[in-house]
């Protein structure tokens, strides 16, 4: 009895022909269907459940404690080349920056002298 309802479902079903086909065979407008509805619900879901989540990653993290140990552990000799060399970049932007400044508004105030002296 088994092996005849096994048959006529085989049969009837036609399983083997049905699992050959694609899902665009069955619904072909599916992809415009999803990438118009589904895709844009999924990843805005996706986005808020991320930043809901961030804050409470990060506190579970605690980044700002392991760099502070991180920092406890550097030699003082390491830390204060990283600030010097850092604050020597930035001294010599300052001064570039000052001297180009410092360099414009003299010219400017050179051109006002010039054009007042003329009358």
């Amino acid at each position: 009895m088994f092996t005849s309802v096994k048959a006529y479902a085989k049969k009837e079903l036609a399983l083997e022909s049905r699992l050959d086909k694609t899902i665009q065979d069955y619904w072909p407008q599916g992809s415009e269907w999803t990438s118009e509805n589904l895709t844009p619900k999924l990843i805005d879901f996706g986005f808020n459940q991320a930043e809901k989540q961030l804050e409470l990653s990060l506190k579970k993290l605690k980044l700002d404690e392991i760099v502070k140990e991180q920092v406890d552990t550097f030699p003082v000799s390491v830390l204060e080349d990283l600030v010097l060399g850092i604050s020597r970049r930035e001294f010599k932007m300052i001064t570039v920056l000052g001297a180009l400044l410092g360099g414009i508004i003299g010219i400017v105030q050179g051109l006002i002298v010039f054009f007042t002296n003329l009358s």
